[in-house]
């Protein structure tokens, strides 16, 4: 039952851990919006020191999981098998707003890196606007994430999407 406790306060933390970094991707999304580098190189070095705080509490969730429910053991297997009513309770109450808070995080990441895909595309149309005159073709994105027109720019578009500048 110790183990069973101690998991509800392991995943109180990794939902705070979550939901600390989704004000930290609110934070990104404005500096995206606003082309706002240094606050962007900031928020960088605010994720990965967030990551590393972060990973020691999934090895103690994952730890604790595989002390109550076995090696292949996971969340719901821990909730089958807690007898005390308010703990199991409060485990499906962290798992559902852990749930949630990781959907938004997801939602969140991937939205910002299309704004970031939109405004990289936005400088370099820029930049082949200075450098080719008012009818450069602007830089845009395929369906796939793949630059197109970036010969534009003198720039060249692997097979795997990767853009380097032509020799």
């Amino acid at each position: 039952m110790r183990e069973l406790k101690q998991l509800v306060v392991v995943l109180e933390r990794e939902l705070r851990f979550q939901e600390e970094l989704l004000s930290i991707l609110a934070s990104e999304r404005a500096a995206i919006v606003h082309l706002n580098d240094e606050d962007l190189k900031q928020i960088a070095q605010a994720k990965t020191q967030l990551f590393e705080r972060a990973a020691t509490v999934g090895l103690d969730r994952s730890r604790l999981i595989q002390d109550i429910a076995g090696e292949q053991g996971r969340l719901p297997e821990c909730i089958a098998v807690c007898s005390d009513e308010s703990v199991r309770s409060q485990l499906h109450q962290m798992r559902d707003k852990l749930k949630q808070v990781t959907l938004r995080v997801l939602e969140m990441n991937k939205y910002n890196g299309e704004l970031l895909k939109q405004s990289l595309g936005m400088v370099a149309s820029t930049i082949s606007i200075l450098k080719g005159g008012a009818t450069a073709k602007p830089v845009t994105y395929s369906a796939k994430g793949t630059q197109e027109n970036a010969g534009a720019l003198g720039l060249t578009t692997s097979k795997t999407g990767s853009v380097r500048r032509e020799a």
